[in-house]
Formats: C-alpha cells, structure tokens, sequence
C-alpha cells in the first residue's frame, strides 16, 4: 500500500516539475520577446548602429532613381573600398514615352581616372537631312579622364558615390571612432517624429524621418575622404564648410532591423531616391586595356551627327 502511495507521489511531482518547466520556457520567451522589441529593436540604437556599419562596409551596391524635367535617370553604383578603390556604373537615360530616347553608360572609377562608355545611344536628335543619327561605331569605346596632376584623387566616379550624403567605407577603426563622435557631437543625423516599421522583401526595417545638417555633413565629409586617402581633402581640418549651420535636407532612412544596414534613402520633396544591398559582396571590376582619351571620343561621336 505504501509503495503505491509513493508512485503516485512521485507521478505527481514529475508533473509539477514539468509544469514548472513549461512555465519557465514561457517566461523566458516573453522576456526575450520583451529584450528584442524594446532594447535590440530600439530605434535610437538601431540608428546608430547603421551609422556605425557605414564605416565597417568594404563594398556596396547603390542605386540612384531620379526624374527631372521629363527625363529618367536611373544609376546602379558598385563601390569597393580597401585593399582596391573602385567604382563601377551602370547608367540608364530616358525619355518616358519616346523609344529612341535611351541613352546606357557604363563607367568605371578610381580614385584617379575615369574610364567610360557607351552602350546604347539613341537620341532624338536628327541630322541635316532629318534623319536619326547612327552612333553605332562608336557603342563600346572606353574614353579615359584622368587629371592634369597624377596624383590627385579627384577621379568623379569614385568620390560621387563615395562623397555622398552617407559616406560608406570600411575606415580604420582608430578614424571610425572619431567620425563616429563627429557626427554624435554635432548632430550631422537627427531623427524626430514616431518610426514606423515596415518589410521588404520578407525582412523587417524601420523608417525614419531624419534631417541631416548639411554644414557639419560637409565638415563630416572632408573628414572622411582624408581618412581613407582622397588627398584633396584634409581630415584634420575639421571646419571647412562654408555653407550656413542652419542649412538642412529632410530625408527618410530606411534601415534593415536584422543586419542594422541602411536599405534606402527618399529625398523629401523630390523624386530622387537611393537604394543599397550586397554590403560585403566579393567584387572584381577590371579596368579597360585598351581606352582613347575621353575628349576624343566625345569628338569622335560629335562627327558621326554630321553623316
């Protein structure tokens, strides 16, 4: 009889330990729940942290959409940093509505030389005898531009999509520690009104509405493009800007909540708008073999609109 009782006993404390179990599994699930949504997911630190990704990114893809007085422009800008610096882009022109206006540039980038073609040329311009111009010959011709001094670091390319208005480069960390405190200090980025959540492509962002002080951005900038090597400017001169402190631009940022990577940028009031993806991605971009100057092939597809 006694043993009986001491079976049932003992059942019954295995079922209170399990319940206890259950209980102790539920509870550390809210609270990890609870830790995501209000400290991993905060918005004021997932805000700073893709400011601080901005410094740690050895390569990038943005792409640029913008339409101005009736015309499309489309740029999709891969950047490497590091070991190699280079830039390559892909550029669509058009006219909406008009099938022969299109004009496709491909451009590649040092901080030194630019090295550009083009693809597709049709233009709605016309000859003497009215007829469309045949810029066939000259699609696939590398022109090069390079500065009158070899050693300046002033290839366009290279420093447009770098030099922009958020840098990306992967800066050593003793620099990313005093940029980092630059834009803190001076409040170069500053965020206001509530942050909405959203998803694209299955994964979860935040949007914030930022403005960005355009004088200490410029002050930022010639800081930055000192640390990682582009010697027209000086990062140890730290107020250069000429632009009024109260200058801004309003922007919303849409930031990746999981990799803390900014994803897009919408220039409020504009159709401007960039977006960004394959942070880290391996790239190759091979610099043309064989160029002509950029001015003689600018000469060369100038003559062909007189045939």
């Amino acid at each position: 009889m006694a043993k009986g009782v001491n079976s049932s006993s003992h059942k019954s404390k295995l079922i209170i330990s399990r319940q206890h179990l259950v209980v102790g599994v539920i509870i550390l699930i809210i609270l990890i729940g609870i830790f995501v949504h209000f400290v991993w997911d905060n918005p004021t630190r997932v805000f700073n942290q893709m400011l601080s990704n901005t410094l740690t990114t050895s390569s990038y893809t943005k792409t640029i959409n913008d339409f101005v007085t009736g015309q499309h422009s489309s740029q999709v800008i891969t950047v490497e940093t590091g070991a190699v610096n280079r830039a390559y882009m892909a550029q669509t022109l058009s006219v909406p509505g008009y099938s022969d206006g299109i004009i496709k540039i491909v451009s590649i980038g040092t901080p030194t030389t630019d090295y550009s073609k083009y693809t597709v040329l049709n233009t709605l311009a016309r000859n003497s005898s009215g007829k469309s111009i045949n810029f066939a010959p000259a699609l696939g011709l590398w022109g090069e531009n390079s500065p009158s001094v070899s050693s300046l670091t002033e290839g366009e390319l290279f420093n447009n999509a770098l030099i922009d208005i958020v840098p990306m480069a992967n800066v050593n960390p003793q620099s990313r520690k005093q940029l980092l405190n630059y834009i803190k200090t001076n409040k170069v980025y500053t965020f206001s009104g509530a942050v909405k959540s959203g998803s694209v492509n299955g994964r979860p962002e935040l949007v914030y509405n930022v403005t960005v002080n355009l004088h200490y951005l410029q002050n930022y900038l010639n800081q930055f493009g000192g640390d990682i090597g582009l010697n027209q400017f000086n990062a140890k001169a730290v107020n250069v800007s000429t632009l009024p402190i109260t200058d801004t631009q309003h922007v919303q940022f849409y930031i990746d909540t999981l990799s803390r990577q900014l994803s897009g940028i919408k220039f409020t009031g504009t159709n401007k708008s960039y977006s960004y993806s394959s942070y880290g991605a391996n790239l190759q971009i091979n610099l043309p073999k064989k160029y002509m100057k950029l001015a003689d092939l600018e000469k060369y597809i100038q003559s062909l609109s007189t045939k």
